[in-house]
């Protein structure tokens, strides 16, 4: 059941078509309340020392690569993060002195195909669970939280059906895709990403054709200025919202370290770009009805049009006891500079403060409520 949790007078939202839309839906199904809390501050960046191209071998015998970063106390909290798409384990390491700050350690693995580990061409969403016990266990973990960002969001979930909850304390979805059923918010996203999906799901070879013309022979150019002239012209010609360009001047933006982590992403060709583009399309192989893990959280930007507000409201209504926190002003990009209030609410009891029903957040700036 649907439940907003104390609504305000106002909210900094207020006349944003898709946090109306979430109220609105809420209507008839015990509606009582939306509550502002006051964004924290955005995290500080800095280097700090990381482990990026770590290594282990599962028990299949394929390698699993992955990067460590955060607190070094053997008594940290440990959170993996599953990165999104296209990405590597290297995305991890954007988070490291947020993660730090907080006291936590994050271990970002390469997903098959990608990166470090090794190509499965048989794999689904539901194999992966066990990369993260067999990871954990690697590293003598008893206890561990989850997060999937974006693309790895899928995973993070696949993760709250399969892994036990004696180890796994905390389950987040950050920004992340959901399933392409009619009704889930596919709709929604931008219309580039929506043109990309049918060319994938009708002519697969034909998108593996222009990345192995135009952007591989780009990546792997030795000469770096050749790729970060493409992606400064894509910037440019990109329909980002204004929220978006500023976020991008204001922390600005590090092509380096984009270009490292596509080129780690594409390191081992197409084969793990395509085989993550066809998953995203595909039946994922459990409903998230029956997810048995209580009290996952869901973190959305209202204006997100690549990962639509929809998709997290959608899964949020399937799954038990979900606690749904909605940026009013923010997008797919935006949302990172939330990151260190993310890593803490994902160390808390996910049955703190349990209802019945659908918990959402609104987040918003707060403004004078108008007069009646």
């Amino acid at each position: 059941m649907l439940r907003v949790l104390q609504l305000s007078a106002s909210y900094k939202g207020r006349g944003n078509p898709a946090i109306e839309a979430v109220i609105k839906s809420s209507s008839g199904n015990n509606v009582t309340s939306v509550w502002l809390s006051q964004r924290l501050s955005s995290t500080t960046s800095g280097p700090t020392s990381a482990q990026e191209d770590e290594t282990m071998i599962l028990s299949n015998g394929h390698t699993l690569g992955y990067s460590v970063c955060g607190s070094h106390s053997c008594s940290a909290p440990t959170i993996f993060f599953l990165h999104g798409y296209p990405s590597c384990r290297l995305e991890g390491l954007g988070v490291r002195q947020a993660a730090k700050d907080v006291g936590v350690r994050i271990i970002t693995p390469d997903r098959p195909g990608l990166g470090l580990s090794t190509y499965d061409p048989h794999r689904t969403f539901l194999d992966y669970p066990d990369h993260i016990a067999q990871l954990a266990r690697h590293h003598g973990l008893s206890e561990y939280r989850v997060i999937g960002g974006s693309g790895g969001g899928p995973y993070a979930l696949a993760c709250a059906k399969l892994l036990p909850t004696q180890h796994l304390k905390g389950l987040g979805v950050l920004a992340g895709v959901g399933p392409m059923d009619p009704g889930m918010g596919r709709e929604e996203m931008r219309a580039t990403a929506r043109v990309f999906m049918r060319i994938n799901h009708w002519a697969p070879g034909l998108l593996r054709w222009v990345l192995e013309r135009s952007l591989i022979p780009k990546l792997l150019n030795p000469d770096t200025g050749v790729i970060r002239e493409f992606l400064q012209n894509r910037l440019k010609r990109a329909k980002l919202e204004e929220s978006e360009r500023q976020y991008l001047e204001l922390e600005k933006i590090d092509l380096d370290m984009i270009i490292r982590v596509l080129r780690e992403h594409f390191r081992q060709g197409t084969n793990g770009f395509m085989m993550e583009s066809q998953l995203y399309l595909k039946p994922w192989g459990f409903r998230l009805e029956d997810v048995p893990f209580e009290g996952v959280r869901l973190w959305y930007g209202a204006n997100d049009k690549n990962t639509p507000l929809k998709m997290g409201v959608e899964m949020s209504k399937r799954l038990k006891h979900a606690k749904l926190k909605i940026y009013a002003d923010d997008t797919h990009f935006t949302v990172a500079k939330y990151v260190k209030e993310i890593l803490k609410e994902i160390l808390e009891d996910p049955l703190a403060h349990i209802t019945d029903d659908l918990q959402i957040q609104i987040d918003g700036k707060e403004k004078e409520a108008p007069k009646h």
